[in-house]
């Protein structure tokens, strides 16, 4: 008498064991043991070991993002990129760092954070490390001793675009700066502002003798030739001045007393 319950046949991988209900799941299976990836992108030759992934890859050619987040708008061309992408808005951090215990939401911030404890670029020169390729890159250019960034304006090379970037605000404050009648270049406006007082006329004017000044500071000054006042006073022995510039002149008999 024949048994009513049929034996199901499996198809066993004979590299790792595993058993699968058709031999169509087993082909794909294998070829993640072989690396074999027979379906290529027409556009950009990437090879995919299923269709089904060489289909989501073509996506990302076509700028088709279908998957739209419904709290910020932002859209993504696959699936798995908005659910990662909506952990960051739920305030879930499920990944963690086993070095440092630090919590991120996506994987793909995880791996990011994890190079700052690994720092898998290394200099070949020195064996410094680096968590970018980028970061190497930059750092070679001083062993090179290459100046790849020209500003110019001047001259001046840098190793860095960074440093050329800050070099040139140098330029632009330098070129608004700039005196519009005589062409000078100063550092700061409030030099220039100073400087302009010179093609002026002298419009600070003394009221007791009539004497005009460019700045106001400099009737500020000659004033106390008026009024006696002297603000500049010796705290080795009580001398006072109306200008700096006697005090400082007065302090150097003190120092050379002191020789």
């Amino acid at each position: 008498m024949k048994s009513t319950t049929e034996v199901k046949r499996t198809f066993d991988c004979r590299v790792c064991g595993i058993d699968f209900a058709c031999n169509s799941i087993l082909e794909r299976h294998i070829r993640s043991h072989t690396g074999e990836r027979p379906f290529h992108c027409d556009l950009c030759n990437a090879g995919f070991s299923q269709r089904s992934n060489l289909k989501q890859h073509m996506l990302i050619h076509s700028g088709e993002k279908r998957f739209s987040c419904e709290q910020c708008g932002r859209r993504f061309t696959h699936s798995s990129s908005l659910k990662e992408h909506l952990k960051m808005h739920s305030g879930q951090k499920p990944f963690t760092c086993e070095v440092c215990a630090r919590n991120f939401s996506t994987t793909s911030n995880l791996k990011q954070h994890m190079r700052s404890h690994t720092k898998p670029f290394s200099c070949d020169v020195c064996g410094l490390g680096f968590s970018k390729k980028s970061y190497l890159k930059q750092h070679t250019l001083i062993h090179n001793r290459k100046e790849p960034f020209l500003c110019s304006l001047c001259g001046v090379k840098f190793v860095q675009s960074s440093g050329l970037k800050q070099h040139m605000l140098v330029h632009k404050e330098e070129e608004s700066s700039k005196c519009v009648i005589c062409g000078a270049r100063f550092s700061k406006s409030t030099i220039l502002k100073q400087h302009m007082l010179i093609h002026n006329d002298k419009a600070f004017s003394c009221s007791v003798c009539g004497s005009k000044f460019t700045r106001n500071s400099s009737l500020i000054e000659h004033m106390r030739t008026h009024t006696g006042e002297k603000r500049y006073e010796c705290q080795i022995c009580g001398a006072k001045y109306a200008w700096r510039l006697c005090l400082k002149q007065h302090m150097l008999r003190h120092a050379k007393k002191d020789e």
